[in-house]
């Protein structure tokens, strides 16, 4: 029957429509799917730089408390050297009192 028919071709034009559709879909997700590869790609690419920018970092810190340190330790050694020139400095004075206290006592 003609209704048969007119029913029979509108399925047909349906499937081929939901087809296309269907392809038009696939498509469109296969190329989302790659552009979300690449961004991913990116990610790690930058993930990377930030590590390899946090490492320095951390070693910078790392030698500016080490250079810290040592700055600290010289100052140190220089603060005692000082105390140690200023107490023989006084010895050397209170030696050259009592020298002078012997020969007025001598005298």
């Amino acid at each position: 029957t003609i209704l048969e028919h007119v029913v029979q071709e509108v399925e047909q034009e349906l499937e081929t429509i939901l087809e296309h559709v269907v392809q038009e879909v696939e498509q469109e997700l296969e190329t989302i799917l790659n552009q979300v590869k690449l961004v991913e790609k990116e990610l790690k690419t930058i993930l990377k730089l930030v590590e390899q920018e946090l490492k320095t970092i951390l070693n910078q810190e790392h030698e500016v408390e080490q250079d810290q340190e040592i700055g600290q330790k010289h100052k140190k050694i220089q603060e005692h050297e000082i105390l140690q020139e200023q107490e023989t400095e006084q010895k050397r004075k209170t030696a050259q009192m009592m020298e002078m206290t012997v020969i007025q006592i001598l005298a």
